[in-house]
């Protein structure tokens, strides 16, 4: 006697998790990934660190902002080094190598999400999606002295993490 019951109880429960479904995990959409990375932190004022394109390099020579140094042994295989001019040091930090220069600035700036771009699973965590994205840092809002300098920056890419969780989608640490 027992055995039916247990059946029927068996039956009764699935057929109630048919009817009004389990939790199931929503696919992260480029919309959702886009609302996520714009409340978190990562857009958030914070010290750039700015990949300077060729063009950036000879404006900012020009701007007066710096010089190139002149030539030391161990900065050689780097192309040489550029020089923060006095009156620039208000702005930036650090002095940038020609090849490949970074630079950063002394003003914390905000980024602007341009795009999401892709959205792929993490092969080695399950659960989890990488995003890839655009996003740009505000320069004419919080630094319009060299605002025109970055003013043609072009945008640099990102990724992020995304896992699920009781709560849905939120980014990954």
């Amino acid at each position: 006697m027992r055995a039916p019951f247990r059946i029927i109880t068996i039956l009764v429960g699935f057929a109630l998790i048919m009817i009004y479904g389990c939790p199931s995990k929503q696919p992260l959409t480029s919309d959702k990934a886009k609302e996520l990375l714009e409340a978190s932190n990562v857009f958030r004022p914070q010290f750039p660190v700015v990949n300077l394109t060729e063009a950036e390099v000879q404006k900012g020579k020009d701007f007066g902002y710096w010089a190139l140094a002149p030539q030391a042994e161990h900065h050689r295989e780097n192309g040489g080094m550029l020089l923060v001019t006095p009156e620039a040091t208000h702005y930036f930090q650090g002095n940038p190598m020609v090849k490949n220069p970074v630079i950063t600035l002394r003003t914390k700036l905000g980024g602007r999400l341009i795009e999401v771009k892709d959205i792929q699973p993490n092969p080695e965590i399950p659960n989890e999606q990488i995003v890839t994205y655009t996003y740009t840092w505000k320069f004419e809002n919080d630094v319009p002295q060299v605002a025109d300098l970055f003013k043609d920056h072009p945008p640099t890419e990102g990724k992020q993490g995304f896992a699920y969780g009781d709560n849905g989608w939120q980014l990954s640490q």
